[in-house]
């Protein structure tokens, strides 16, 4: 019953249920529609007269018309929309927070910019949207969100070749949705392969501001800055933008990084067999803003690569006992080019080169995708050797 004291009949409920339900062949979409296209929806256009300048007429204000009023409703409706998106996207449940008790080495190796796409797909398509529209053009935004939600992994093959295009080519346009491949690792952490997005990458920073735990981008970018020598006044401005986490953060989380992986290789070191295989860094140390006295350094020293044994029986493996015989028997007299050279399985050889050039002849050819996949699935089980 309204407050006129007026009840409508069951017919009336009835009709209005059906034509709010959508089950009427005119909507209300296309009813607010025609209101908000209504030439009487809007204030009228002024045109200078005899008696006056058009800037003199007194025009009616837009905002109390209909078309002002509905559009302040949409944007009231979708800041109400985003708004909860963003707190369902910075919550924890997202999968983007990186607490202390997960710093170790897999959250930088499972990080993927596809993940955050389809978390942002569910949890939050309205930003994802608005972030869309204004990022790209309009005659290019169906296309750049098909190729998103497909995943297809030729957009990374396509961004990764097209840095031999020769400069001004004039045919290494940027794909709008896309960046350039971050650098790889120079300690085996590789980025290269993740597609950065743009419109992803404003979507994390928008939420790392809304939540400063949202931090999980952020902290791979800090260590990517470390890896690379970066200044530390670098850190100092992307810690303000949002893009990396400040530079003791990163030291801290370096260190954590270290105690996670020397747990690991104490577990792994007590329960099976492995290798070590050690090398010599040389990394240069550039003084940034040099005092007196101070100059570029290099700083020298030994890294080590641990490599699990697979299928090793150690007490065999280090009896001395089987050396001692082939020594004694003086087995390597009969070592020579001839028997080196019909050891290898050439054939096996040829069969792995031919795929390795396939592979690469296909990843840099989009329309041999087919064929780039197939030789993928080759060199991993056919002609995989062990």
């Amino acid at each position: 019953m309204g407050e006129d004291g007026y009840e409508p009949s069951q017919k009336q409920n009835q009709t209005v249920s059906k034509f709010l339900g959508a089950q009427t062949t005119v909507g209300v979409d296309e009813i607010v529609e025609m209101i908000y296209t209504n030439k009487y929806s809007k204030p009228k256009g002024t045109r200078a007269s005899q008696n006056r300048p058009a800037h003199e007429v007194i025009r009616e204000d837009g905002k109390n018309m209909a078309q002002g009023k509905l559009r302040e409703w949409a944007i009231k409706i979708v800041e109400e929309i985003v708004d909860a998106e963003g707190k369902a996207m910075s919550s924890k449940e997202a999968g983007f927070h990186q607490d202390k008790e997960q710093q170790t080495w897999d959250f930088i190796h499972a990080f993927s910019m596809q993940d955050f796409a389809t978390v942002a797909e569910q949890k939050g398509p309205t930003i994802l949207r608005i972030l869309t529209a204004v990022g790209i053009p309009c005659g290019k935004r169906t296309q750049a969100l098909q190729r998103l939600r497909a995943h297809d992994e030729s957009d990374s093959r396509d961004n990764e070749s097209a840095g031999t295009l020769p400069i001004g080519s004039g045919k290494n346009d940027r794909n709008p949705l896309i960046v350039s491949p971050v650098a790889t690792f120079s300690f085996k952490i590789s980025l290269q392969g993740t597609v950065i997005k743009v419109v992803l990458t404003a979507y994390i920073l928008l939420l790392s501001a809304c939540n400063r735990k949202f931090n999980l981008f952020q902290r791979i970018i800090g260590v990517w800055m470390f890896a690379h020598t970066a200044p530390y006044g670098m850190y100092s401005i992307l810690s303000r933008l949002g893009v990396s986490s400040a530079y003791t953060s990163v030291l801290s989380l370096l260190r954590s990084l270290s105690k996670s992986a020397r747990n690991t290789i104490r577990e792994k070191a007590s329960s099976c067999g492995f290798l070590l295989i050690y090398d010599k860094i040389n990394r240069m140390t550039r003084a940034w803003d040099p005092d007196l006295g101070q100059k570029d350094a290099v700083h020298s020293g030994t890294a080590a690569t641990f490599v699990e044994l697979e299928d090793c029986n150690i007490s065999e493996a280090f009896d001395a006992s089987i050396l001692k015989k082939n020594h004694d028997e003086q087995k390597r007299r009969g070592l020579n080019i001839n028997v080196l050279h019909d050891r290898v399985r050439w054939q096996d050889f040829r069969t792995v080169v031919s795929l390795h050039c396939l592979s690469m002849l296909a990843q840099a050819v989009p329309s041999l995708k087919q064929v780039y996949e197939t030789v993928q699935i080759t060199l991993q089980t056919t002609a995989a050797k062990h």
